[in-house]
């Protein structure tokens, strides 16, 4: 017997659906038939099966989006007042989910040094956010109990970051001081507490050696400054933001910020992202750039360079120490998957050349695994010969070095050019090498590129006993890329060129793992070395 099928609609709702072949697919808050069995959004449905589709408004629909869930708790009145003044309210009252490309699961099969696996194709694209929310106590600590203080707190704040801006009004202008205020509390992408930096409070954990360095995680806002997350080795699992030192204790250069903290037990999800309260007022202001983001170097995984990788999260984390069968590929691996992205659906990843023998294959992300020689366990793969730019995250103003953390001593790694600004910076860097062979050129070839070992605050391994510290590992390989000074305003970009040869196709693979970007100041420290 055909099934009717119920869409509860928002009117204000943006649904995709999509026809591939016999199938149908909706997008929605819930799906009914005639029976009120209720199917899961996105499940694809036999199109024989159905006889017609009625569509419902549901008017409730928006209460379940992050505003809805932000503005009906009264606690959160002022943030959610300042929300819809600035239009980011209607931001997150999105719900978009799409197809890319056809709605017909399919994967790209390759091998990674040893190892044949499969990554699935980025088929679906939905855009949530997460929330980081002062209450409204937070604010009155502060003064602030009313909008018209909280429009004058971020007057004072901004004004001075960006004082070409300061006569911009309009709130809802993305340059004026309360929108960047707001537009600094949310990510363009859904992050649970145990998704903002790589400490899962599990199996992850003892991969880092969090007596020398927090466990920390640069994400950009919406307002495109950044902001860290750290988790510190201190009691509980605490989370925080804008936080410098180690532990308890100023860092080695005697700084010491005790930053903003996330509180445990407050998350809330919504249909389209997170919101989470935090116990004191964040901001871009000029202490924070001074003492926090422009003065300590940030490592930050590839991963974090694109929204696009971090929609898929949980999937790539996974199961640390668990694969699939590449013989037999499942899309639903309880394990988690490999996720392959075309050229052209990836913010902040252009591909560079048109000619036919560049940027064949698809870009692939590798989960993250507990053995693996990459930091925080995942990385990215690409076939074949590349050319692409990658616009790095936002910068304070400042002179900063750029550099590359990769596994190299694999002769399948390619030799690669790359550039900051458009400029070449390394003619070829010799990927396939090992650290010590990279040491080694440089005593005889002064034009060799400067390569340094692993950073000694991760490991990879399975078990504590049995841990490979980076530092140790001849393999793994931070090359400096080059200096760039940042105006603190615009970004720049890392252009990746791969040299041939053409005949390795499939089988040639870079492999990029993290950049550090490292004031020249610590860079250049003598006295107090940087690892």
């Amino acid at each position: 017997m055909k099934k009717s099928l119920i869409l509860l609609l928002a009117a204000a709702m943006t649904a995709s659906s999509a026809v591939a072949q016999q199938y149908i697919t909706i997008f929605g808050t819930s799906l009914y038939d005639d029976k009120e069995f209720i199917y899961p959004s996105g499940i694809p449905i036999p199109a024989d099966e159905v006889e017609k589709i009625t569509y419902e408004v549901d008017s409730l629909f928006d209460t379940r989006l992050l505003y809805g869930r932000i503005a009906a708790d009264p606690s959160n009145s002022l943030f959610s007042e300042a929300l819809k003044l600035t239009a980011l309210a209607d931001t997150l009252l999105k719900y978009d989910r799409r197809f890319l490309d056809g709605t017909e699961r399919t994967y790209f099969r390759y091998k990674s040094h040893v190892n044949s696996e499969v990554g699935w194709y980025d088929m679906e694209r939905f855009y949530d956010y997460t929330v980081f929310v002062e209450p409204n106590n937070v604010f009155a600590d502060a003064g602030i109990r009313t909008i018209d203080q909280l429009k004058a707190y971020a007057k004072d704040i901004y004004d001075a970051v960006y004082p070409e801006d300061a006569q911009v009004s309009d709130p809802k202008d993305r340059r004026n001081s309360l929108n960047r205020f707001m537009a600094y509390h949310i990510l363009r992408y859904p992050m649970r507490l145990n998704q903002l930096t790589a400490y899962d409070g599990n199996t992850l954990a003892d991969n880092f050696n969090r007596d020398i360095a927090d466990i920390s995680a640069y994400h950009t806002t919406l307002m495109g400054a950044v902001f860290k997350v750290s988790a510190p080795k201190i009691s509980g699992n605490d989370l925080y933001l804008n936080r410098r030192g180690v532990k308890d204790n100023a860092d080695k250069y005697g700084k010491k910020v005790p930053g903003i903290k996330i509180v445990n037990g407050s998350s809330v999800e919504a249909m389209n992202g997170y919101y989470h309260l935090i116990d004191g007022i964040l901001t871009y202001d000029q202490q924070t750039i001074d003492n926090v983001l422009a003065d300590e170097r940030w490592r930050v995984d590839i991963k974090l360079l694109s929204p696009d990788f971090m929609i898929h999260a949980e999937e790539l984390r996974g199961n640390y120490l668990m694969d699939e069968d590449p013989n037999n590929p499942n899309p639903y691996s309880p394990y988690g998957r490999n996720i392959a992205y075309k050229w052209g659906t990836l913010e902040n990843f252009t591909a560079n050349n048109t000619d036919d023998q560049y940027n064949t294959y698809p870009l692939v992300h590798r989960r993250a695994h507990k053995v693996f020689w990459c930091y925080e366990g995942d990385e990215i793969n690409l076939f074949g010969l590349s050319d692409f730019t990658i616009r790095l995250p936002l910068l304070p103003a400042g002179q900063w070095e750029v550099r590359l953390g990769y596994c190299g001593g694999i002769p399948s790694h390619p030799d690669v050019a790359l550039y900051l600004n458009d400029e070449l910076t390394i003619e070829r860097l010799h990927m396939s090498y090992s650290y010590s062979q990279n040491r080694d050129k440089a005593l005889t070839d002064e034009s060799a590129p400067k390569v340094l070992p692993g950073p000694k605050e991760y490991a990879s391994g399975y078990t504590s006993n049995a841990l490979l510290w980076f530092n140790e590992n001849d393999n793994l390989c931070r090359a400096v890329v080059g200096r760039i000074v940042s105006d603190g305003k615009n970004n720049c970009t890392l252009r990746v060129r791969v040299h041939g040869p053409e005949t390795q196709g499939n089988l040639y693979e870079l492999m990029l793992d993290y950049l550090e970007f490292c004031p020249v100041w610590i860079a250049d420290n003598q006295e107090i070395p940087e690892d």
